[in-house]
């Protein structure tokens, strides 16, 4: 059995497969002595219905037909007079008179994803400043490089010139001693061959 409050306005059924319907239908209500449900669906005009409530046993009631009153509220919008005097005589209006601008979700998202992005902003740069380091480590590594090879080059042409200077001067020194030696030989050759 199904439980619980039960409101059915009126159906119409001309097949087999709708007559299954309505009987179904019926079968949900408890039945009451006074009429077919089945057929009282079938006969219910505008604004009638059958129902059955749950009393406070939670046993449902029999089925009744019933009337359907209308809404008797005002479908315009309310005036901001009328909305105050409501309000204010509301037992939340203290509550709810307050504006709170919470933080929303997407004000969340938002300032995660832009966390996010400088984030990686701030990665990208480190890693652009990281790779220029190093381009500029390399340059002076290279200019580094080239000034010593410049000295070396510089220090090995001081040397060469140090060592011809030796040279020269050996050869100098060398041929003046040699000349020296040859004259006083000379000399002495020729003294000897005099006597």
């Amino acid at each position: 059995a199904q439980l619980g409050n039960r409101i059915q306005h009126g159906m119409h059924a001309y097949t087999p497969n709708e007559i299954k319907k309505v009987k179904a239908a019926s079968d949900t209500f408890r039945a009451n002595p006074a009429f077919k449900t089945d057929e009282a669906i079938l006969n219910l005009g505008i604004g009638e219905a059958l129902v059955s409530f749950i009393d406070e046993k939670g046993v449902p009631s029999m089925v009744e037909k019933t009337f359907i009153l209308p809404p008797e509220s005002n479908m315009e919008a309310l005036s901001p007079f009328i909305i105050k005097q409501i309000s204010a005589n509301d037992s939340l209006a203290m509550k709810y008179d307050t504006v709170i601008n919470r933080e929303s979700a997407a004000e969340m998202l938002a300032a995660k994803y832009q966390e996010e992005a400088r984030a990686k902003q701030e990665e990208a740069e480190s890693l652009i400043a990281a790779k220029e380091a190093e381009a500029q480590a390399r340059q002076e590594a290279l200019i580094a490089q080239k000034e010593q090879a410049k000295r070396e080059k510089e220090e090995e042409r001081q040397r060469r010139a140090r060592e011809r200077q030796i040279e020269s001067f050996t050869r100098s020194v060398t041929n003046t001693f040699g000349r020296e030696i040859t004259k006083k030989a000379t000399r002495t050759l020729f003294g000897i061959l005099k006597k």
